[in-house]
């Protein structure tokens, strides 16, 4: 038996990426998201990698990111980070292995919109930074 009304839902649904051109909003700024995303964290002494397609990226935090050396798992560093990205306005997962934040943003998202969570983004993982470096950790 066929799943008719999930079908027809997502007929609709691929409609509505058509009609609204929301692929091609994505190819416009997916790459700013990772410009924005990479230029602003290169060079933080605590981001190992940021990395992503389009719009889906990650940015893992490391204890020593020259030599790929990850945090203590006790120090919870992705989720003291996650944290803090919600006290700054914004959303961000903290992953299950690593101490990684992870983004996937709606496909509608605004240049502003990425500017407000890449800011935040930036000013939780100085925060981060910091704590880590009243407490010893780096």
């Amino acid at each position: 038996s066929g799943h008719t009304l999930c079908a027809a839902a997502a007929l609709a649904n691929i409609r509505l990426l058509n009609e609204k051109n929301i692929l091609e909003h994505v190819r416009d700024v997916g790459p700013y998201w990772q410009d924005r995303m990479k230029a602003e964290l290169a060079g933080h002494p605590i981001v190992g990698e940021v990395r992503g397609v389009g719009i889906l990226s990650a940015v893992e935090m490391m204890r020593d990111p020259k030599q790929r050396i990850p945090f203590e798992p006790d120090l919870q560093v992705g989720v003291r980070t996650a944290a803090a990205l919600f006290e700054n306005g914004v959303i961000g997962r903290a992953m299950p292995h690593g101490d990684i934040l992870g983004y996937a943003p709606p496909l509608i998202i605004t240049r502003k919109e990425i500017d407000i969570i890449v800011d935040a983004t930036v000013k939780s993982v100085d925060t981060t930074y910091r704590a880590l470096k009243a407490e010893g950790a780096v």
